[in-house]
């Protein structure tokens, strides 16, 4: 082998190994990115669960923005916030639109990853009265129950 052989399969080595090292870099920060991405979006399909179980009337912005963050989560992002807008709408039925955004520093600059926009009903209505309708309706529900349970059904049953 001579020197100049050598010189170009090491020149070949280093520029292989270069190449290995960038995209192994490169696949870390994607998978740490989308890893992130995920947490985002899981923590706010919580907020929204969280909030979802609560009544119409105490839904408010403030109350929403005191939620907290996951230690998960908080410990990736810098100074993790809620932003909230709750409106009130009328048509075409009585509802609550709800704006969820988490705000967040990322790599020094501020950031908006990700924004959830969804619906509540308002409660504000009769709700009471469609429990209350809902529980009267209990003598055929216990016969379709007892059928199910029991194997089959009368003809009456059914």
């Amino acid at each position: 082998m001579s020197t100049l052989e050598v010189i170009v399969a090491l020149t070949l080595l280093g520029t292989a190994a270069i190449g290995v090292g960038r995209f192994a870099a490169s696949a870390a920060d994607g998978l740490r990115a989308r890893q992130l991405s995920s947490r985002i979006a899981w923590e706010l399909t919580n907020a929204r669960e969280r909030i979802g179980s609560w009544r119409a009337s105490e839904v408010t912005a403030e109350r929403i923005e005191s939620i907290p963050f996951s230690p998960t989560l908080a410990s990736h992002l810098e100074a993790p916030r809620w932003q909230a807008s709750v409106q009130r709408i009328e048509v075409p039925t009585p509802a609550i639109r709800v704006t969820l955004a988490l705000h967040c520093l990322l790599e020094q600059q501020q950031a908006t990853p990700d924004q959830l926009i969804f619906w509540m009903a308002d409660d504000n209505d009769n709700t009471e009265t469609g429990q209350a309708e809902v529980g009267k309706s209990g003598d055929s529900e216990s016969e379709v129950s007892e059928a199910s349970i029991g194997g089959e059904a009368t003809d009456e049953q059914r």
